[in-house]
């Protein structure tokens, strides 16, 4: 039996931050970090001083977008999406035609790595630049390039108004601290940018400090659009930092335990699951009421190992799997998991057998999903938050086929979904 443990009488603030502190904690105020906002755009020529690349050296690539057949005839609805092998790409689909209308290779020189889905296009980052490429038919447009001191833009995410656009972007490491015998440590710093997609230009820049590091990973934003959630990206088996980044240029850095899962909504977030042996799973989840900073629901079961899956999209259920605890020292995963469902309200925990019942509820007619050789495969969002697919038999790359309704979108081994446009 799995033990639970529900933390009533919680009163909601207006505040609805992203992220929390440590469970009974009150939320912490806002820390105002933000730089001074400036405009930020493209110019119209060249500086006459700037010096051409050196003899010898071929100048950057333009990024290419190719052209499908359904580009500038579009029907919709829109569908963005990655495939990840023959080659890596970023596609833009149109369900209505049932045609694609544009890709763009991914993961080469000079090629798109991130992308997010705007009001009526895709804003597309490279490691140097920023662009927009929309539906109709227009040439591709640079918003803007890359500034000296960034290394890249990691992550993009838009704001649910359509125009508000986020990046998280690297920096290169700083040292930290003094040299040791072993050698200098060094310490990751990022920043995030907020950019108006209809004035074409910066709305605020807010900088990582030794307090707020706010180094480069995952962006997702607050349902009332005030500010986003950063989830660090880390080089080990640690879950890395998670901030709450405002568009006032105020934010604050949470102490949040072990690997966490944040609701669609802004709202809520399990954690508390850990890991062993490269591997997510632990006797505990949390539900963290993200406007008290409370754990509201609390799962406890020295037998089993949980691990987080996906949440629903109006952020009141939480699919996990249940495996049996590992004995001893063991690492190897050799039990099959159960499926279950956590009200996040109640706490009251069910079992998910069918898959591809429990996302037809929550997503009807919308519902995105890949056809693993016959095997139903979801794109769940994980810890991460992007809702991807991965289709294997016995550890090798299998065929998967994207669906939509009763259409093949793709075929690929991996799918990563962007988002489909009203």
């Amino acid at each position: 039996m799995h033990t639970i443990r529900l933390v009533l009488g919680a009163s909601l603030t207006a505040v609805g931050l992203m992220l929390v502190a440590c469970a009974g904690d009150d939320s912490p105020s806002p820390t105002p970090v933000a730089s001074n906002p400036t405009p930020r755009s493209v110019p119209t020529e060249a500086p006459t001083n700037t010096p051409g690349p050196a003899v010898g050296t071929p100048a950057p690539a333009e990024p290419a977008i190719k052209r499908e057949a359904g580009w500038g005839d579009v029907l919709g609805p829109v569908l963005v999406y990655e495939r990840g092998t023959n080659p890596p790409s970023i596609v833009a689909y149109d369900l209505g035609n049932r045609r694609p209308i544009w890709s763009a290779h991914r993961h080469q020189e000079g090629a798109f790595d991130e992308a997010a889905l705007v009001a009526n296009g895709v804003v597309l980052a490279t490691r140097a630049a920023v662009y927009l490429q929309d539906f109709k038919g227009e040439p591709l447009e640079k918003l803007f390039d890359f500034e000296p001191e960034w290394q890249a833009i990691e992550t993009v995410a838009v704001a649910p108004d359509g125009v508000t656009v986020a990046f998280s972007i690297a920096q290169e490491p700083q040292p930290f601290g003094t040299p040791t015998p072993h050698g200098q440590v060094f310490r990751r710093y990022g920043r995030i940018l907020f950019y108006d997609l209809n004035a074409r230009r910066e709305i605020r820049e807010v900088v990582g400090t030794p307090e707020h590091s706010l180094a480069a990973g995952t962006i997702a934003w607050r349902s009332d659009a005030l500010g986003v959630n950063l989830g660090s990206f880390t080089h080990s088996e640690s879950p890395g930092q998670r901030s709450a980044v405002f568009l006032d240029g105020s934010l604050v850095t949470y102490d949040v335990h072990d690997w966490a899962y944040l609701a669609p909504d802004g709202k809520r977030m399990v954690h508390g699951i850990s890991s062993q042996c490269m591997f997510i799973g632990g006797p505990d989840i949390y539900v963290r009421d993200l406007d008290t900073g409370r754990d509201i629901v609390a799962i406890h079961n020295d037998q089993r190992m949980f691990t987080g899956m996906d949440w629903s999209p109006d952020g009141d259920e939480f699919l996990f799997q249940s495996r049996l605890a590992r004995q001893g020292d063991a690492c190897e995963v050799l039990a099959e998991p159960t499926h279950l469902i956590l009200n996040a309200s109640t706490g009251l925990v069910s079992p998910a057998p069918d898959l591809e019942a429990l996302y037809r509820r929550w997503y009807g007619d919308a519902l995105v999903w890949v056809d693993c050789q016959g095997r139903f495969e979801p794109l769940a969002g994980g810890h991460i938050g992007w809702p991807i697919a991965y289709c294997s038999e016995s550890l090798s790359p299998a065929e998967g086929r994207l669906r939509y309704q009763d259409l093949e979108v793709d075929s690929a081994s991996f799918f990563r979904l962007h988002g489909i446009t009203p």
